[in-house]
């Protein structure tokens, strides 16, 4: 369960404040800088490591949040009193967890089906109760209890869940118990509120639940995207120190514009975040380029861009139809695009 200290959420305010009402975009991004180094990405790292678990996807999924953190901040200052911001470090931590929820929810979808009927369950009788807490976390326990002091029977839970089981139900089977029979059991030996992921991964070991791997090879039609994010990533993996500078992803850019609209509109339609979303948006968060600047780029009318706009990244296939070609044609595209893009960065000294 996330801890924010009354003196980190003084100061991430306080930073938040300045950056709003900073008078320049130097000034701003000084105060953003700051807001992602010293709050942002210490939450969104520890959120995304204690619930992914090093699942491989870490990295990625941080990104993708701070990412977000980054467009939601561009409308704050804009329009601050529209939508404002409150506790930003408890602010960042939810938006981990909901990131980390979506991300699981798609690559363990047994899980999923058990974390529902969890929550039924929880939801639907009068011993035990399910909440949310500040930070957006969702805990369950008995009625009354609201302290997770995180103790040995919790600890055992989390480390070796089928001796906790078997614990919560001596001489009784376990694998028979079902959620009716084990889970009230479970949560009155552990004797404290548990997070909810955290039961519902002890409760996928008791038994045995499986999600298919994901296929090792990416389609055709995503060939070149994660490359193309890494191209955008690679130098400078600490996003606040590219928010001060700016620098790479405007030689980026400066080079993108270099290379012929085909290669462009190949490589930039189809450009992939780490979850399979848009990557072209940060281009237009960080100030480097326009909406209209990456119409012209691959080569689309204002009109017919704002109409595609939601719907980026596109499938190969439709990149084919609006270029006139063949869809492996466009595969072929966005991989020079790449392969000229990397030695012209590298040749930058980028």
């Amino acid at each position: 369960m996330a801890v924010t200290r009354t003196d980190n959420k003084a100061d991430a305010d306080a930073l938040l404040a300045a950056y709003a009402a900073a008078p320049s975009d130097a000034e701003a991004d000084a105060a953003l800088a700051r807001l992602f180094e010293e709050h942002a990405g210490p939450v969104v790292a520890r959120v995304v490591r204690r619930k992914l678990r090093g699942d491989g996807d870490d990295e990625d999924l941080r990104g993708q949040v701070l990412l977000q953190l980054l467009s939601r901040l561009a409308e704050f200052r804009a329009e601050p009193g529209v939508r404002p911001i409150q506790n930003f470090p408890s602010y960042a931590a939810a938006a981990a967890y909901r990131a980390c929820a979506d991300h699981l929810r798609a690559r363990y979808p047994q899980r999923h089906s058990l974390r529902n009927k969890l929550r039924y369950f929880l939801t639907h009788q009068t011993t035990f109760t399910l909440w949310e807490n500040a930070d957006g976390e969702w805990l369950c326990g008995r009625r009354g209890l609201r302290e997770a002091s995180r103790g040995e029977r919790y600890r055992e839970l989390r480390e070796d869940p089928r001796r906790a089981a078997g614990r919560a139900l001596p001489g009784r089977d376990v694998q028979s118990a079902g959620v009716e029979g084990l889970l009230p059991a479970l949560l009155d030996y552990v004797g404290e509120p548990v997070e909810l992921d955290d039961l519902v991964a002890a409760l996928s070991e008791v038994w045995g639940l499986k999600d298919p791997q994901r296929a090792g090879g990416a389609r055709d039609d995503e060939e070149g995207g994660a490359a193309a994010v890494e191209l955008l990533a690679a130098p400078r993996r600490d996003l606040a120190d590219e928010l001060s500078q700016r620098r790479y992803l405007e030689r980026l850019w400066e080079e993108l514009l270099g290379l012929p609209v085909r290669q462009r509109a190949a490589l930039l339609l189809n450009l992939r975040d780490a979850l399979g979303g848009s990557a072209v948006e940060l281009f237009v968060i960080t100030g480097v380029a326009a909406p209209l600047d990456i119409a012209a780029a691959v080569g689309a009318e204002p009109e017919e861009f704002a109409a595609l706009w939601n719907g980026l990244p596109l499938e190969d296939r439709t990149i084919a139809e609006m270029l006139g070609a063949s869809r492996q044609q466009v595969v072929n595209l966005r991989k020079c695009a790449r392969e000229r893009l990397a030695r012209r960065m590298r040749a930058g000294g980028f």
